[in-house]
Parts: structure tokens; sequence; C-alpha cells
């Protein structure tokens, strides 16, 4: 069975004196909880690859480029890289 949603939804407080997030990722076929120090989209995005972090420059990556008015040298220079997959940012 195939669900076509996907609700996510987060909360915050503090403990021992830092910010803490608790995000929750589900539909009604399972829960995932996970707490982290971050509510960013990025912390989101991570929490959907799990422990297979990756990075891939496509098309989609080459069109936000564009709608964002990047420089040119930039959309050419990222270009180059359509279709590389990597583990870290610094890659």
């Amino acid at each position: 069975m195939v669900t076509p949603q996907l609700s996510t939804d987060d909360t915050g407080g503090r403990h021992k004196g830092t910010n803490q997030y608790t995000t929750m990722i589900g539909n009604e076929f399972f829960s995932v909880f996970t707490t982290t120090e971050s509510k960013s989209r990025i912390n989101f995005l991570k929490l959907l690859q799990g422990n297979k972090e990756h990075y891939v420059i496509n098309e989609d990556t080459i069109a936000y480029l564009r709608s964002s008015n990047a420089a040119g040298h930039l959309l050419g220079y990222i270009a180059l890289s359509n279709g590389i997959r990597s583990t870290t940012l610094a890659e």
C-alpha cells in the first residue's frame, strides 16, 4: 500500500541550557522522531537522507541558479559538474 502524503512537524525547547528541536516525519504507516540542535531547512533535508548524506548537481541545480540570477561564470562552472554525486559539501 502507498500513501500520497507525508506529514512533518517540529517543536523546540531548551535542555541543559541549549535549544533543541524535535522533528517528526511520518504518515499512517510510520513515524520518525529526531532531536537535533537545528531547525533549518538544511537540517530537515539531512534528516530525510538519514545516514546516506549525499549531494547531486543536476538540472534542478542549474535551473535554480538561473532563477536566482547567479553570476554567469558560477553557472558555467556548476554546469560542468552536472551529474556528479558527492558525499560532502567540500568536494
